[in-house]
């Protein structure tokens, strides 16, 4: 698919269908050699013609089939790419070693989900060509992607979808509709009723353009207007997306080089009294030896517009990935890529992001999934997601679905497939078509609470608390904050939720000890099994900073008669540097103590060097020394008196629970550093 989508299928779809009239007269060896020119430059479907020309002439000549194989999986021809795979692979299995690869493609991407799974299962068996462990993993992936598809199918989403009428769908490819509030919606189009002759290619070249049409309660009326500022008579215009504020309106510029080849970058119009003339934006964002396309935009915390778009620039992680950049204070900042949790080695597509619920919706070819290009979402904002999750079916379809939409209320929106039922200019899945879906059942589901001071009897909400909604991320085993909320007037945090995931909260304040993973643990709450709409109440309590309070730190081991700290220890103080980092303005002691059996002096200087290794654990992790004070108190200070019970012995000959009580770890603040600035946390991840 190395032509596949830079404004999206559409130029894809043009160039493929300019047409040339095979000459019949022609001998079969020059018709192939016209249809391998033909194929080099793009021109799919009239390589197909002389291809199958020549087929019919010579019906058992495995490189044409090959070659019609790969030129109709490239047309997204996928009902005779997989009967020309099929068809190599009876003629010679062997001769093109990727070949059963593709056909268990093909068939999946026919939704021939069970046969494709033999075929992929046949593959890993056979297959002994370069980078096989590569291939071997993708095919594993294909036939979990086939076996999700198959129960998807079973347990479809509530959800109507409806193909929008010839108002807005036509021949060729139309798509990235945007809903403009509840009386229009935006897209882009490319139109055209018939193939083009390529003598008159210059005189007929098709070319995409933002519309508009009327929507009044899901319904598409009136013909569709073209935005006439916005679209360029000479070049392809697309992917149209306005700022929360609505005063700022981003969309594509695509230059069409040769056939399928083109080259996009982003362009702005500012609202001000009227709509400005275009500007392109800067190089930061339109590198200069990239495409950079389909953007579409968040809000960031602060209030900043955030722009996230598509770029194949280097330092991606692969192919076409997702970035963003923030604009503040006029400015563009350096793009950023949103990384491995969303990106793949592959294609990445059509972000949008739902700035209510804070999901970003976009389409990959690198994952798991029905067939070509699948619909995901992912919770969070720029830096941080939650994994990606398959949006499920009806919405994805075994072919390609791309540019996902929500309306503002969450109740419809749109996408583009190539499905069967689109507009069939070539075959039934040519070409893109927008499509609307309804949900039939929606079941919202919100958390809500107040934060309070642990032991406070007046149960007063503790303003200016930030209170974190977080996942926990299983293949890096670290917590990623999704949402923030900071607290005031006495009022509630409140997050929206999404069904079937566990999530954790968690608060902190400034005098306040978090409760992350020391005092408290997080918060778990989750939203699996819920089957109505519903408002969790989860309040939080943190615990007030106080100066010469002993805490113990559970869980620190030393091994019998030694000061070494064990593994399992590291746990406990990994969770106690975390608040260290959290409040950089606190002076801590840490203190070591002995059960009462040995004497005195032995105790005091085996809790002193047990103490110091805790101090050297936390300065390896960036505490700094000055910050930290070791003190052994020995059995000086025991919580309870051993002797009272039978089971406790006075020597080393045993232990029991109370010589174990007495043997602990604590820290107490003991002062505050001058002049340190404490700072919120990095409101660039969100």
């Amino acid at each position: 698919m190395r032509h596949f989508l830079l404004i999206a299928i559409a130029v894809t779809c043009f160039a493929c269908s300019v047409k040339i009239n095979p000459d019949k007269e022609m001998s079969t060896k020059k018709k192939i050699k016209l249809a391998d020119q033909l194929f080099q430059q793009g021109s799919y479907y009239n390589a197909i013609d002389y291809y199958e020309e020549a087929m019919a002439d010579e019906t058992e000549n495995i490189y044409v089939a090959h070659q019609l194989a790969d030129l109709y999986w490239l047309s997204r021809d996928y009902a005779n790419s997989e009967k020309y795979y099929r068809k190599v692979l009876e003629l010679d299995e062997n001769r093109y070693e990727l070949a059963r690869l593709h056909y268990a493609k093909s068939l999946k991407m026919n939704a021939k989900y069970e046969l494709a799974k033999t075929e992929y299962t046949a593959f890993q068996k056979k297959y002994r060509g370069a980078d096989r462990t590569t291939y071997r993993k993708y095919a594993k992936n294909e036939i979990a992607g086939c076996d999700m598809a198959i129960d998807a199918m079973k347990n479809p989403l509530p959800t109507r979808i409806k193909h929008l009428n010839t108002n807005v769908n036509a021949a060729y490819t139309d798509y990235a509709a945007i809903p403009l509030g509840d009386t229009a919606i935006m897209f882009s189009s490319m139109r055209s009723d018939s193939v083009i002759e390529v003598d008159n290619l210059n005189k007929n070249t098709v070319l995409s353009r933002i519309y508009t049409i009327k929507s009044v309660r899901g319904q598409v009326t009136g013909p569709r207007m073209p935005m006439e500022l916005f679209n360029d008579d000479k070049v392809h215009t697309g992917h149209g997306s306005y700022s929360a504020d609505g005063k700022s309106f981003y969309f594509t510029k695509c230059t069409q080089t040769a056939y399928a080849t083109v080259k996009c970058a982003i362009y702005v119009s500012v609202f001000d009294s009227v709509w400005q003339e275009p500007r392109k934006l800067p190089s930061a964002i339109n590198n200069p030896s990239a495409t950079t396309t389909q953007p579409n935009l968040g809000l960031s915390k602060k209030g900043d517009d955030v722009l996230y778009f598509v770029s194949d620039r280097p330092g991606g992680e692969g192919g076409m990935d997702v970035w963003y950049s923030v604009l503040s204070r006029g400015k563009y900042k350096d793009p950023i890529n949103l990384g491995r949790k969303i990106n793949t080695k592959w294609d990445e597509r059509t972000p949008f992001y739902d700035i209510e619920n804070q999901i970003l919706y976009f389409s990959s070819n690198g994952r798991i999934g029905f067939g070509g290009f699948d619909i995901y979402k992912s919770e969070g904002n720029m830096r941080a997601w939650s994994a990606p999750e398959n949006v499920g079916y009806p919405l994805n379809s075994s072919v390609d679905d791309m540019y996902f939409t929500v309306d503002k209320d969450g109740k419809r929106g749109y996408f583009t497939s190539n499905r069967i039922g689109s507009i069939a200019l070539k075959s039934p899945t040519c070409c893109d078509d927008i499509y609307q879906y309804d949900w039939t059942r929606i079941i919202k589901v919100a958390v809500e609470g107040y934060v309070f001071e642990e032991g406070d009897s007046t149960m007063t909400p503790l303003d200016a608390s930030r209170v974190d909604l977080s996942v926990h991320d299983n293949a890096t085993d670290e917590e990623v904050v999704l949402k923030y909320e900071t607290t005031a007037d006495g009022l509630k945090y409140f997050f929206n939720l999404s069904l079937n995931k566990d999530y954790n909260l968690s608060a902190s304040k400034q005098g306040y000890f978090s409760g992350k993973g020391f005092f408290k643990d997080y918060i778990a709450l989750t939203t699996k099994g819920i089957t109505r709409s519903i408002t969790l109440r989860v309040d939080l309590y943190l615990k007030k900073i106080e100066k010469n309070v002993g805490y113990e730190i559970q869980n620190i081991y030393y091994d019998f008669d030694k000061a070494n700290l064990r593994d399992r220890s590291k746990k406990s103080l990994d969770s106690l540097v975390i608040i260290l980092n959290e409040h950089p303005e606190i002076e801590i002691e840490i203190g070591a103590h002995t059960d009462s059996r040995g004497t005195d002096i032995y105790n005091a200087n085996l809790s002193q060097k047990r103490a110091e290794s805790v101090v050297k654990y936390l300065i390896t992790h960036g505490v700094s020394r000055n910050r930290l004070v070791a003190k052994g108190y020995g059995e000086s200070e025991l919580k309870e008196d051993c002797s009272v019970y039978s089971e406790c012995p006075d020597d080393s000959s045993g232990d029991c629970p109370c010589h174990q009580r007495n043997r602990r770890t604590e820290f107490k603040v003991i002062g505050e550093l001058e002049n340190v600035i404490i700072t919120n946390p990095d409101d660039e991840d969100f």
